[in-house]
This record gives C-alpha cells, structure tokens and sequence, in this order.
C-alpha cells in the first residue's frame, strides 16, 4: 500500500462511500455482495459503479450495531466498502462519487497508523480520564 504524506495508507482499490438514501443495497441478509448482486435505484450511481469497475461492496455497519453507534457517530445507515480493481485511481473513485447527489461522502480507505510513542504532553492527561 503506497504511503500518504500525512502518514496514512491507502488500501488499493477501496473506497468508502456513505449514500443519501437507500439507493444501493445489498442483498438481504448479506454483508458482502459482488457487484452482479448489488441493487442501484439510482441510474447515476450504477453508471459510476460500471464506469469504474466495482467488483463488490460491504456493508459496514451492522443492523444491530446501528442504534448504540448511530447514539455516538449519527447516522451511518447506508455506508459501504466499495471495491475496484486494485490499480485504480481511489482519490479519482471518492471524487467521482461525491460529484453524484445521492452521495453524503466518498473517501479512499485509508488507515492511519499511531505513534509507538507520544509526543504530546497532554495525550497523558486525556488518557488517564
């Protein structure tokens, strides 16, 4: 994975993508799906979906774990995992799909990586809270 300038990497053809709506869903009862099974109601996002090569998604967040992290983060109904072919272009995938109306967001899969050790004097002081 090719290292970023801010210390994250970016996992190659991976893309997270939270919809507006229910405009892209998986099949009941499914947390990963291939891109044959996948169901767009927006004409849009299906041409961005074939355009790029969506090879298959995963749901993110579970039904049941939806209530106790929708109390702390909101509401994340409807966020995917969307995977391409690993040489694309990810930044070109997120901005293309957050171009489209029925998407809230669309950013590469990046993890970042914590220091072994701290540098701030206050992590301390928050960490013991």
């Amino acid at each position: 994975m090719p290292l970023e300038d801010d210390g994250a990497q970016v996992a190659p053809g991976e893309v997270i993508v939270k919809f507006t709506s229910e405009v892209f869903e998986l099949p009941a009862g499914k947390r990963i799906a291939t891109a044959s099974e996948i169901q767009t109601a927006a004409e849009s996002i299906q041409v961005l979906n074939t355009t790029f090569g969506l090879l298959g998604a995963e749901r993110l967040f579970q039904p049941n774990q939806k209530r106790l992290l929708q109390q702390r983060w909101g509401d994340l109904r409807h966020t995917y995992l969307l995977r391409f072919p690993p040489d694309a272009d990810v930044e070109a995938l997120a901005k293309a799909y957050r171009g489209d109306p029925n998407v809230r967001y669309a950013e590469p899969n990046d993890t970042v990586w914590i220091m072994e050790e701290d540098v701030s004097p206050s992590w301390q002081v928050k960490q013991d809270r």
